[in-house]
């Protein structure tokens, strides 16, 4: 996948609260990528716990030079059961 950034947006403990930061970083990231031609593909989580937030997959709108895959940036929702953390993470590849 090459170079990547990792970054927390949101942790909680409280499942009740994860909706609302999903809904917010979702918009805002939507919004940002959007305006610079990035399309947006969302995934299935497969994770029970967080079945109902989908993995959204932002790609730029074209190849690097060499034809190698588009720099892109993902959103994720995770739950970690050892330590019982809901995170929202984002990712961002370059290639």
């Amino acid at each position: 996948m090459g170079l990547f950034y990792e970054g927390a947006f949101f942790q909680t403990k409280n499942k009740d609260e994860v909706k609302a930061a999903y809904d917010k970083y979702s918009a805002l990231m939507s919004d940002c990528f959007t305006a610079k031609g990035y399309t947006i593909h969302q995934q299935n989580n497969f994770t029970p716990e967080v079945k109902s937030y989908q993995k959204l997959v932002f790609m730029a709108p074209e190849q690097d030079a060499a034809g190698g895959p588009p720099a892109h940036a993902t959103m994720e929702t995770m739950y970690n059961k050892q330590v019982g953390l809901y995170t929202i993470v984002m990712y961002i590849f370059e290639h």
